[in-house]
């Protein structure tokens, strides 16, 4: 809402302002010129009218919650601690030699 409120306030108060002050227009507002400026004011005023309302929309919303924390969950290797497929008694897996 708060882009599409800059947008409208953009085109409305600039076509308005182009056309008292340059024979210029937007492109996307030329079938406007002979209703310009009150088409003008009033597309800016409704851009930001929505500008307010999308920044009162945003301080209203409620704390995002609390996000867990980024503890590692896989499962820790130490030194010295066998594999579950490794049989006790060899810290490491023994190469083993094809005839």
């Amino acid at each position: 809402m708060l882009r599409f409120g800059f947008a409208l306030t953009l085109l409305g108060f600039g076509s308005m302002a182009l056309s008292q002050y340059s024979d210029r227009q937007f492109a996307i507002l030329m079938w406007a010129e002979p209703m310009q400026p009150a088409l003008g004011i009033g597309v800016g005023v409704l851009g930001l009218v929505l500008l307010v309302l999308g920044f009162a929309q945003k301080s209203r919303k409620p704390a995002a919650p609390a996000q867990p924390s980024l503890r590692d969950y896989s499962p820790q290797q130490h030194q010295g601690q066998p594999y579950p497929q490794q049989p006790q008694g060899q810290p490491y897996p023994q190469n083993q030699q094809r005839p």
